[in-house]
């Protein structure tokens, strides 16, 4: 499955969970966005 932007969860969607999902990362140390591009380093 490609990668769209902003999908933060890798799930094939974007849509508000994926902004639940950068907050719980950014705030409460949540998981780890999807590695985009497959180079170890999250872009977000």
């Amino acid at each position: 499955m490609p990668y769209e932007a902003g999908d933060a969860n890798c799930d094939g969607v974007v849509n508000v969970s994926d902004a639940v999902w950068i907050i719980n990362y950014v705030f409460i140390s949540g998981n780890e966005p999807c590695d985009t591009n497959g180079d170890g380093e999250l872009d977000c």
